[in-house]
């Protein structure tokens, strides 16, 4: 299977948590026989040499929140590469995989490791009901509502309406 995985914000190699786990996805789903590319910021170093094509995209002047304008960017890539799948390490203002994964007609994968839904009381929840029409809540709903299937160590955490049937 083609699968492209899209973790722009994650700088590979790097040592925190995020870093290493885009790593092990990779170099996972290469052993298996998959045919990964892999769009990343590139890190204190190379890329690793595990099988996996990797693409030095990183967000827009390294900020984070502003990943989701790689969106053209990364469907290009998809374009280029016609993945039978795309996979998006979630992240609140990402969504260019989701993207991306929809305008070339392949499975949209969501892979969640931290809550999706803002906790009562939370710093994000306060500022994004002060905004009045919850802006993060409505980009994240989109891109959860577009995901074929999600992959998470725990349905809790993403938001109630999800299909638990899409969540493996």
């Amino acid at each position: 299977m083609r699968v492209l995985y899209v973790a722009t914000d994650q700088r590979v190699p790097g040592r925190d948590g995020g870093s290493v786990h885009v790593g092990s996805v990779a170099a996972g789903l290469a052993a298996l026989g998959h045919e990964v590319h892999v769009a990343a910021s590139a890190g204190d170093g190379p890329f690793p040499r595990d099988g996996a094509s990797w693409i030095d995209l990183p967000p827009p002047l390294g900020a984070r929140r502003l990943r989701w304008l790689r969106g053209p960017r990364v469907r290009a890539l998809a374009e280029r590469i016609e993945p039978d799948v795309v996979i998006e390490r979630y992240y609140n203002f990402g969504g260019e995989g989701i993207y991306a994964a929809r305008s070339v007609g392949a499975l949209a994968v969501l892979e969640v490791n931290a809550p999706v839904i803002d906790h009562p009381g939370s710093r994000k929840r306060r500022l994004d009901r002060a905004l009045l029409v919850e802006p993060m809540r409505r980009w994240r709903d989109w891109q959860c509502r577009r995901a074929d299937l999600f992959v998470t160590p725990q349905a809790d955490i993403l938001p109630p309406w999800a299909p638990r049937d899409r969540i493996v």
